[in-house]
């Protein structure tokens, strides 16, 4: 099985599993916010996996690896400076939004190049 079918079924799982929101029922899974963690997400996986493969001279499948798991460390952190900090709410559909344009983004690019 390909690493794209693998991580597909790992975003299926944690989508099923996810726990609830430490925001609770204000959090909703269709909100501005989360429209941007989905554009951002796929903007920075996007732009990852072209510097990789551009600037590094990494393959297509490298790449587009290397742009995901930036683009998801990167949404991870966010979550957990709101989670510390309390000055945002940590919200786990925040971070599956993340997941989501992390992938998006770098299938896009994978394809494409």
């Amino acid at each position: 099985m390909s690493w794209v079918y693998r991580l597909f079924t790992i975003v299926l799982i944690i989508l099923f599993l996810a726990p609830l929101s430490i925001a609770g029922e204000k959090d909703s899974w269709f909100s501005k916010d989360k429209y941007q963690h989905f554009a951002l997400s796929v903007c920075y996986s996007a732009g990852t996996t072209i510097i990789a493969h551009r600037h590094f001279e990494m393959n297509k499948s490298k790449a587009s690896v290397i742009g995901f798991g930036i683009t998801v460390s990167l949404g991870a952190v966010k979550e957990g400076i709101d989670y510390t900090s309390r000055k945002g709410t940590p919200s786990s559909k925040d971070f599956l939004w993340d997941i989501a344009g992390a992938l998006v983004g770098a299938l896009a690019v994978k394809l494409t190049l």
